[in-house]
């Protein structure tokens, strides 16, 4: 049975420096002593800046997660007319912690709003189920939906993935860490006029695989019980969808 923690010549990786915008490459070929050759990433047209033993952080994906590597860069080749580096694995792939909230892949419509009450400093910021209130954030759902109606709409958007705690978008704009929004969910129907309405905050913000995209990740605040029991039959009759898939794929494979 294959490790999931092993590195093979194809995969696709992310390569993170210190200005944290991320690179995506593949594997092009791998040396004894865990080095790997991968062609000089671009973002755009401009292709990352890399110096020999520059240390960057390797990211990859398997089924069971996403797995991280610190990796140093030991030699670059441009003979060929393309850009390649050899990197050097300095420590075994390990994978991330599992999040604290299942994370269901879904595509959703959602309105990212400007909220009306700005909220200033993490330290006022409350997570979900502290039993506080923080300071500008709607006291119910009621009030963040007036809040929404009165707020300008920034842009309209599709998800990557949902949970009970948060969000995953591909957006257009670049949005700030730290900031809050108000947003509109609609989980049943693209249609639907009466879509949840939530506040969140950006948690991260990276460019997207895409030209001029950007993938951000928003944790909800201020969840009422409502709220939570409303998402709960979402991403359950999500994942029931999602098994029901793989069963029928499963068989189609017999």
């Amino acid at each position: 049975m294959r490790d999931d923690a092993e590195i093979l010549i194809g995969d696709r990786v992310e390569l993170t420096g210190e200005s944290d915008r991320v690179y995506r490459t593949k594997i092009e070929d791998m040396y004894e002593g865990g080095a790997y050759l991968v062609s000089v990433p671009s973002y755009g047209r401009v292709p990352m800046e890399l110096h020999i033993f520059d240390d960057l952080l390797m990211a990859f994906y398997r089924e069971s997660g996403r797995f991280t590597a610190p990796v140093r860069v030991m030699e670059i080749d441009n003979s060929t007319g393309i850009s390649y580096a050899v990197l050097h694995v300095k420590s075994e792939p390990r994978r991330d912690q599992r999040r604290e909230a299942f994370r269901v892949p879904v595509r959703v419509k959602v309105l990212i709003c400007g909220q009306t009450e700005e909220i200033n400093g993490p330290e006022q910021a409350k997570e979900p189920g502290d039993g506080q209130q923080a300071p500008g954030e709607p006291a119910s759902v009621e009030q963040a939906a007036e809040e929404t109606a009165a707020a300008e709409m920034i842009e309209a958007v599709g998800s990557r993935d949902i949970s009970l705690t948060g969000i995953a978008l591909t957006t257009r704009k670049k949005y700030q860490s730290g900031k809050y929004y108000l947003l509109k969910l609609h989980l049943n129907d693209p249609s639907d006029k009466t879509p949840v309405v939530i506040r969140a905050r950006v948690v991260r913000s990276v460019p997207g695989y895409d030209r001029n995209t950007f993938d951000i990740g928003l944790r909800f605040h201020g969840q009422t019980k409502n709220m939570n029991t409303l998402l709960s039959r979402y991403m359950f009759t999500q994942q029931q969808k999602q098994l029901r898939r793989k069963r029928l794929v499963e068989s189609d494979k017999l």
